[in-house]
């Protein structure tokens, strides 16, 4: 069996393919599949607060087309020579994206593949080998050893195709990951497509090209004309960025594809339509005056609160988060930071002319670090003790004992490498920020966590909703409220600045919208309602509302489409339409959803779109 995590034992595998034409052909189809398997962890790049900005133009474009041209051109041979131009300024353009990004190993992958396809020789087997090498130590090395794993086998299977005598051309037309995605992968491409469609670019011609890709043809039949046209644009159009480009590729679609049937394409990463499950039978036709579009969810965001379905209930996970250190590891430095932060506090508490209320959080503090890993509520609840106390360094060197205010600075630091050791924490602060929020803006955020966990409380959501869930958001907004009163009454020993604790507290509130509205959608779509809309299945929403489902929910359909569906798509509408009292207002106050959208509408847009579903 070829070790494909070797170059050389790939490029070995390539040169024993006779004759010379179809081991380049073979080369190409191959690059170009190692490619594609790399491109769901760009979502690295995404997610970076570093990054972010640059990222959908400088690194995720060059490496669309530099796997697409080069499955164009295994697909369709017999265009080799008019494509090898274009593929050779693909090679470029991902190679330069290479040079710029830290996800470089996906890059040089769609580069190489590209100058797979622009060898007019054999010699494409080297590019093919690097190509498939880089796709490997990138899952190595930024997904896990299980998509290593899945990456290695899916390679195999399409060696063993190819050993077994299938065309190359037959082999870009089969299902990406011939065993299915590795989990990794699945969320990193729900993370990357979230993020690419939110930037209002037009990403949607190519969310929908890549999950074609992942189907194979027998789930998205391909069109011949329009893959040739995609492949070709003029390579002063790819410079001109995303949205030149997307809509260029937009008009082709509708050049290509007028008065033909569109081919139907994925709705998601290895969907299930578990929309039409829930129901029961095919989903019918949109009614007259239904929606031509439902609108999309964005994934979930690093928050303290990441909502799961588990036995047809909204609740909260309930297992540790991940660490990058060993288990025992962990749980000593835990302990050691327990003990710092209790030693300080007795320390502080012995200094006469000291504020000891900061003694006081300090030995509170200390009594709360849990003694096992946290679960994700547990971890961010120390994230922002760690920024409270953060919060008091400037007083802390000011006012006390010069020992004991450098053993106060290299505990906090102690803290903050604690912390880093949980990747789940790690991506939260890579989040963009928040402007400062004064104290009256925090009271505001705190209202609108208590009026959706009121929401969650009351008796009719209890059938769907784990009392976790609201217990959990109520934590939050108590939380913030105390902190924001302290300021106000300038009993703070520090100066008020809670944004990344306001910051949880919105994306804890959108992750609880998003994972109810995904439930309530899904029904939408097997209820008939908007099931079929834009000749697109609804299997994105009804593969979320079964992504953290058990076994049980999985098993009894029937049940779920039934009870649980309906009262999802109830609940989303009676906690849009509750009354944020307080917030902002002198008598009533506005919907959740109408504050939420007016306050944040870069977080909460996406509302926008679902509201006209709710009338």
């Amino acid at each position: 069996m070829v070790d494909f995590s070797k170059q050389t034992e790939i490029r070995r595998w390539l040169e024993a393919i006779e004759p010379a034409e179809r081991r380049r052909q073979v080369a190409i189809v191959i690059a170009a599949r190692a490619a594609l398997r790399a491109i769901p962890f760009l979502q690295r790049e995404v997610t970076s607060g570093r990054s972010r900005k640059r990222t959908p133009p400088d690194i995720v474009l060059p490496c669309l087309r530099g796997t697409a041209l080069p499955w164009v051109a295994g697909k369709y041979p017999a265009h080799g020579n008019k494509l090898r131009t274009a593929a050779a300024a693909a090679a470029a353009s991902a190679s330069s994206a290479s040079a710029a990004s830290a996800a470089s190993a996906v890059s040089a992958a769609a580069s190489a593949s590209a100058s797979a396809a622009a060898s007019a020789s054999a010699s494409a087997a080297t590019s093919a080998s690097a190509s498939a090498s880089a796709s490997t130590s990138y899952a190595v090395a930024y997904a896990s050893a299980a998509a290593a794993s899945a990456a290695a086998a899916a390679f195999a299977a399409d060696a063993a195709q190819i050993d077994s005598g299938r065309a190359a051309d037959d082999l870009a037309g089969m299902p990406l990951w011939p065993n299915g995605p590795p989990q990794r992968a699945s969320k990193a491409w729900r993370t990357l497509k979230s993020v690419l469609l939110d930037a209002n670019e037009g990403w949607d011609v190519w969310t929908d090209w890549y999950e074609a890709r992942l189907d194979g043809d027998a789930g998205s039949p391909p069109n011949e004309a329009l893959e040739i046209a995609r492949a070709t644009i003029p390579d002063d159009i790819w410079t001109q960025g995303p949205a030149v480009v997307n809509a260029e590729i937009k008009r082709l679609t509708e050049k290509h594809t007028e008065g033909n049937d569109r081919p139907p394409m994925s709705a998601s990463f290895n969907a299930t339509p578990l929309g039409n499950v829930l129901i029961g039978g095919a989903p019918a036709a949109a009614p007259p005056g239904a929606p031509t579009s439902l609108p999309h969810v964005p994934a979930l965001r690093p928050a303290s609160i990441e909502p799961i379905f588990e036995s047809g209930r909204l609740t909260l996970a309930r297992t540790a988060v991940e660490a990058t250190l060993s288990g025992q590891t962990i749980l000593a430095s835990l302990e050691a930071l327990a003990q710092s932060l209790r030693r300080l506090a007795e320390a502080a508490g012995q200094e006469s002319n000291i504020d000891k209320r900061i003694a006081k959080r300090l030995d509170e503090i200390s009594k709360g670090i849990p003694s096992k890993r946290p679960s994700q509520t547990q971890l961010f609840r120390l994230g922002h003790e760690f920024d409270e106390l953060k919060g008091y360094l400037k007083i802390v060197a000011e006012s006390w004992p010069e020992l004991v205010a450098a053993r106060y600075a290299s505990v906090t630091l102690a803290f903050e490498r604690t912390l880093r050791r949980f990747p789940k924490w790690v991506d939260f602060t890579q989040e963009p920020p928040i402007e400062k929020v004064l104290p009256a803006e925090a009271h505001d955020i705190a209202k609108a966590a208590e009026t959706l966990a009121d929401v969650l409380r009351e008796p009719e959501s209890r059938d769907v909703v784990d009392q976790v869930l609201p217990d959990a958001i109520a934590d939050l907004s108590d939380e913030l409220a105390d902190a924001a009163t302290r300021a106000e009454g300038r009993n703070e020993p520090s100066e008020f600045g809670r944004e990344a604790l306001a910051r949880d507290i919105l994306e804890s509130l959108n992750n609880t919208l998003k994972r109810i509205a995904e439930g309530g959608l899904a029904v939408l779509g097997g209820a008939g309602k908007a099931a079929k809309v834009a000749e697109k299945k609804i299997g994105s929403y009804a593969n979320e509302f079964g992504e953290g489902a058990d076994e049980s929910l999985r098993k009894s359909s029937r049940k779920a489409g039934d009870e649980v569906g309906p009262a999802l798509f109830k609940l989303l509408k009676v906690t849009l339409a509750a009354t944020v009292a307080g917030a902002g207002a002198k008598v009533g106050g506005p919907t959740l959803a109408a504050w939420l959208t007016a306050h944040y509408p870069q977080m909460y847009s996406w509302l926008e779109a679902i509201l006209p579903l709710l009338k």
